[in-house]
């Protein structure tokens, strides 16, 4: 499966020279995590809710007057959209990181998947998986 069918599409972006106070108010706004800094429509770096605990609070800067370059995570990470969801999820977990962009073949960004999205994708299909041996061992038929 596609990681676009499971990722937040279109992904939220900011530019670089957004504070850090407005972007945390669009992370609260979107129910996000992380957004994707971008410079004409390539990822340059990525803001996450960790990024912010370490970098700007326990720094004790000021979230208006601080540009979210100053503090993103970069070079950033990203897939292309012909990696698999288990492929981001081993790149996800051996960086130690949740969310990973996605982007086309010229660099621009289509979307954000993250830990959560993948592992709920997971357990939809054990789920679906479960219910169909359940069903084959459940099965009454000839000879049962």
């Amino acid at each position: 499966m596609s990681l676009l069918k499971i990722a937040r599409t279109p992904p939220i972006t900011v530019l670089p020279d957004s504070s850090v106070e407005d972007v945390v108010a669009r992370m609260i706004q979107e129910g996000v995590g992380a957004v994707v800094v971008v410079e004409e429509h390539c990822p340059t770096g990525i803001f996450t809710e960790r990024d912010l605990l370490h970098r700007v609070a326990g720094k004790q800067l000021e979230m208006a007057s601080t540009p979210v370059s100053s503090v993103m995570t970069s070079p950033v990470k990203v897939v292309n959209v012909n990696t698999t969801g288990s492929q981001a999820l081993a790149i996800m977990a051996s960086n130690k990181f949740h969310h990973l962009p996605i982007v086309d073949d010229g660099c621009h960004i289509l979307g954000m998947v993250s830990t959560s999205h993948l592992l709920h994708h997971v357990v939809e299909d054990l789920t679906d998986e479960l219910d169909s041996l359940d069903a084959y061992i459940c099965a009454d038929g000839p000879g049962g």
